[in-house]
């Protein structure tokens, strides 16, 4: 169930009210309100975006359900992060109403790796660049203490 209403920026109870309601008559139904989701002003992309949104929900549910399910069962302390549409990363419970926010993770994640990775080896390059042709007089110098 997609709620999104005109002015649920200003004031969202009317929203809430209505997926309350809905839950009440329709328990496990996905529901999700357009001022979580999508705070927006303009309404034909809140709603389009709500729509996906709830569209999305269970299919999501059920991927993280059990990517979470094999990850405590191979490494049971190790954090679960999911990369968001803007390279964000949330727990979860953080990206849980925002599902939509998953749908271009791809992309983004692996610009945010290959980010990381060219990072990575520029700053190993520069170190073993810097050990080479450091000055020895640089290397004479006292070490400081902590």
């Amino acid at each position: 169930m997609a709620v999104s209403l005109l002015g649920s920026l200003v004031d969202p109870s009317h929203e809430i009210a209505i997926r309350e309601r809905f839950a009440e008559r329709l328990p496990g139904l996905p529901c999700s309100c357009s001022h979580e989701v999508s705070p927006e002003i303009r309404e034909f992309e809140r709603t389009s975006t709500i729509v996906l949104n709830v569209l999305l929900m269970p299919v999501v549910q059920r991927y993280v359900a059990g990517l979470l399910a094999r990850t405590r069962q191979a490494r049971p302390a190790a954090p679960l992060y999911l990369v968001q549409s803007h390279c964000g990363a949330a727990s979860p419970a953080q990206a849980g109403p925002a599902h939509v926010n998953l749908l271009l993770s791809g992309p983004s994640g692996g610009m945010l790796a290959a980010t990381t990775s060219w990072l990575s080896t520029w700053a190993a390059r520069w170190q073993s660049i810097w050990r080479v042709r450091r000055p020895r007089w640089i290397a004479s110098l006292p070490a400081r203490s902590a």
